[in-house]
């Protein structure tokens, strides 16, 4: 019997909740109960509402593979918006929009709603959804072939989500990075980082992220030699793809597992997997994936003999990377794209809000900055072990953090005097020399700290930041300095 119609908001936004959690574990549920609701809650809504129940609802038709009907529906959700002036989702659902179109292999109109998308996450500081943008984005340039733009997108991404400290921005990031290291042939680099970021896999609970996480840690053992590791990643990742009822988790487990035990010669139990692993690739139509599962079948059509299976699956695959790299663009479109040059667009948007969050990071160094550390590594080479230097960290939200460490350098700027030398070293962090530090160095490390927190943060409309301070020794600079490799270098 059908649900009752929710009676009120709050409880519309728990069954969207709801629903959420549900399709990271049972899409097929998730479909029918977002289906449901859509149905009831067809009357008058406020608009931010009907846009979540859009958004929730493309969300499980993604996550389906029905992506015609999500982005007919992403459409509606943007055109009510325009119509209605409403700037608030609107990142969120060019993010959904770029994501469907990636999917339908409309490769450029989908770099330039999540270009966008990134403009307007820069302006809202949403960094969660600049993260997913920039994951896809360094897809599509991998199809394009700008190898290096999108490995530094994919550093960016998992930087920022560290400084969120969110664990799905973390996992998915870390799984994207990881795989960028895996096809570059730096499979410890690539296990590293899915060490690093385990809890954060496990704790964002999408099963098919930890089937994800746990292939390409499969294959980097499998890389590094180290069989027995990647049997053991292999079968414990199809176990879970299997036991979750993971379509496409399953079919990507499958083929990969299959590839290893087809190098092993175990043939017939490879074949097998790749048979239970097609119709999750075709339903999803992943191209990566078919064409993986296709070079598998053809190396055991070879080894067994059977030339003409091997020919005919060859034949499948041309046509699939073909189709790879034409998408839904026909010649006439393609001549159109390179005059208008909209990918040469679309990067000069991505690399620009990535110059202002590497900015917010502090992976962008000022040239006074630069002239500064330069100074004080020679002003700690030539200072006695009994002289300190004072450390001082600022902890603020990414959302905040240009506005604090501009207003921490006017403090240094005014607070220091005539034989001082500061340096920004890093997120939030200034190195102090003081030039009567000898006598009075802890006087003035607590009054520094003192200056930053009475300063009036709530005029700025900011919390204030969190302040530490300590001494190191001039030896210990020295070595923190080196570690930033050629940056104070002329």
């Amino acid at each position: 019997m059908p649900e009752a119609l929710p009676t009120d908001v709050a409880k519309i936004a728990e069954k969207i909740t709801h629903i959420n959690q549900l399709v990271l574990h049972d899409v097929a549920a998730a479909l029918a109960e977002s289906s449901q609701l859509q149905v009831l809650c067809h009357g008058h809504l406020p608009q931010l509402l009907r846009t979540q129940l859009e958004v929730l609802h493309c969300r499980c038709l993604l996550a389906a593979g029905q992506f015609r009907l999500a982005l007919r529906l992403i459409n509606h959700a943007i055109r009510q918006l325009d119509e209605q002036s409403a700037a608030q989702p609107r990142a969120e659902l060019l993010q959904m929009r770029g994501i469907i179109l990636f999917q339908l292999k409309r490769y450029l109109s989908a770099a330039e709603d999540l270009a966008q998308a990134t403009e307007l996450a820069v302006e809202a500081m949403q960094i969660h959804i600049a993260i997913d943008c920039y994951m896809h984005i360094a897809s599509i340039y991998r199809i394009y072939g700008l190898e290096h733009d999108l490995l530094a997108l994919l550093r960016l991404g998992f930087y920022l989500a560290g400084s969120i400290n969110d664990p799905k921005s973390i996992g998915k990031s870390a799984i994207h990075l990881a795989g960028r290291y895996f096809n570059d042939g730096q499979y410890q680099e690539a296990l590293d980082v899915l060490y690093q970021s385990e809890a954060s896999i496990l704790d964002c609970g999408d099963m098919t992220w930890v089937v994800e996480a746990g292939n390409i840690m499969a294959n980097c053992y499998r890389r590094l030699n180290k069989a027995h590791e990647a049997e053991l990643y292999f079968d414990s990742m199809l176990a879970l793809a299997l036991h979750h009822q993971l379509s496409w988790a399953r079919s990507l487990i499958a083929i990969h597992y299959a590839t290893f035990l087809a190098e092993r010669g175990d043939r017939v139990a490879a074949m097998s997997l790749l048979d239970s692993a097609q119709e999750g690739a075709w339903q999803f139509n992943d191209m990566d994936l078919q064409q993986r599962y296709l070079s598998c079948r053809i190396e055991i059509f070879k080894q067994q003999g059977l030339h003409a299976q091997a020919l005919q699956a060859l034949r499948e695959l041309e046509q699939i990377r073909i189709a790879q790299v034409e998408g839904e663009q026909n010649p006439r479109s393609r001549r159109k794209l390179a005059r208008l040059g909209r990918l040469q667009r679309v990067m000069a948007t991505v690399n620009r809000t990535r110059r202002d969050f590497e900015s917010l990071l502090g992976l962008v160094v000022s040239r006074s900055n630069i002239s500064r550390g330069r100074l004080f590594r020679d002003k700690c080479a030539t200072l006695p072990a009994e002289h300190a230097i004072v450390v001082v960290s600022i902890e603020a939200p990414l959302a905040t953090r240009r506005v604090v460490e501009d207003k921490v350098t006017a403090i240094l700027r005014e607070f220091c005097v005539s034989g001082d030398v500061w340096v920004r070293h890093g997120l939030g962090q200034y190195l102090i020399y003081f030039h009567d530090g000898l006598q009075r160095n802890n006087l003035l490390q607590q009054q520094l700290v003192q200056h930053v927190q009475h300063f009036p943060w709530d005029w700025h409309e900011i919390p204030a930041p969190l302040v530490a301070s300590r001494q190191v020794s001039p030896l210990e600079v020295a070595q923190l300095l080196n570690m930033r490799g050629n940056t104070w270098k002329a």
